[in-house]
């Protein structure tokens, strides 16, 4: 048994072996498994429970299916989190390229569909050194990029 740090969320949380006993939700609360597994773990349950209501924690007792939709919403803010600032990086990538005006919406597009946008405007002579290929390559190229994007 030890005090662990899930990596997908950054909570908290007392994990025995592989099975998260407790766990320290986002939102403030404190899920406490309740599914019985060995006896030294259901030993360590029950001092958990002791200790919490010995010191006035509320504890949010659930089964450990229970605690993996809750640990499951946590992982879906953190990733909803995350594509928000790719999107605000993807903005600022944007604002930062050549010519680009910061009234553009680009909130649809990756750091990599903006990049592929910067590349659609160069002339194909520039196009064609940048990336060291023919212009005939160019012209394929611009095909597919138009075929993927416009």
């Amino acid at each position: 048994m030890k005090i662990e740090k899930d990596e997908y969320t950054g909570n908290w949380g007392i994990k025995n072996y592989l099975t998260w006993i407790l766990y320290y939700a986002s939102d403030g609360s404190i899920y406490f498994n309740t599914d019985r597994y060995s006896v030294t773990t259901s030993k360590i349950q029950n001092q958990i429970r002791y200790v919490a209501s010995d010191i006035g924690v509320v504890l949010n007792e659930v089964g450990e299916k229970e605690l993996m939709v809750v640990m499951d919403s946590d992982y879906e803010q953190v990733a909803v989190s995350e594509k928000e600032a790719s999107k605000k990086e993807a903005q600022e990538l944007y604002v930062d390229m050549e010519g680009a005006g910061e009234e553009e919406d680009i909130t649809g597009f990756s750091p990599i569909d903006l990049e592929v946008m910067k590349l659609v405007d160069m002339n194909e002579e520039d196009l064609a050194s940048k990336l060291n290929i023919s212009l005939e390559a160019v012209d394929k190229l611009q095909e597919i990029v138009y075929e993927e994007y416009f």
